[in-house]
């Protein structure tokens, strides 16, 4: 969040700094504390929507799998696990641009 390099960790980075970027609005205000404990929560979430855009996780649900995905976040602080509420669990959740369904057989 406060820029710089990182080296080959920064490959890694991008996606947080880009959520970041998105994010900047809503995050400035808070102390550092809180923005960095915001922004894990942010990650997790996007973390939870880019594994269920997968055409591995897609076709399980299509095969009938009962596959679900939750959003945690451990506090170093407290020690608590925060459910984030993002759980996703069949293809019907997925956004419909990513889903496969709406692709041509064979994709």
């Amino acid at each position: 969040m406060m820029g710089g390099e990182c080296g080959v960790v920064d490959y890694w980075l991008h996606s947080v700094r880009e959520q970041y970027n998105h994010h900047r609005s809503s995050l400035e205000h808070l102390p550092l504390e809180d923005q960095i404990d915001r922004m894990c929560e942010l990650n997790v979430k996007a973390q939870v929507n880019s594994l269920c855009r997968t055409k591995i996780l897609q076709r399980a649900w299509q095969r009938g799998q009962q596959i679900s995905v939750h959003g945690w976040v451990y506090g170093l602080s407290d020690g608590r696990v925060k459910d984030l509420n993002c759980t996703i669990s069949g293809l019907e959740q997925v956004e419909t641009l990513y889903r496969i369904d709406r692709l041509q057989q064979g994709d």
